[in-house]
């Protein structure tokens, strides 16, 4: 269903539309750029952040607290924390 963003419903703090994070870059929580947001699905528990850099190679990352730390819209930037076996 397409909507006009106008007419988009205001969303919860935490929560955003997806059309809004593809394409920000993502960097670890010690400044290290793994990539850009290229697709976000949703497996049923969480959605899983698909970040490819620039070669191409594509990061899987699970859209959950312990991970997500900061969406940063006007800047376009999300920082992660890679929990230990992550990648």
């Amino acid at each position: 269903m397409l909507v006009d963003r106008s007419k988009e419903e205001p969303l919860e703090e935490g929560v955003y539309y997806i059309v809004d994070l593809i394409g920000l870059e993502v960097f670890t929580d010690d400044g290290q750029l793994l990539g850009k947001v290229d697709d976000i699905f949703n497996t049923g528990s969480n959605d899983i952040y698909v970040v490819k850099n620039e070669l191409g190679k594509q990061v899987l990352l699970p859209g959950i607290p312990d991970v997500l730390k900061d969406v940063d819209l006007e800047n376009g930037k999300i920082t992660v924390h890679l929990i230990k076996g992550l990648i």
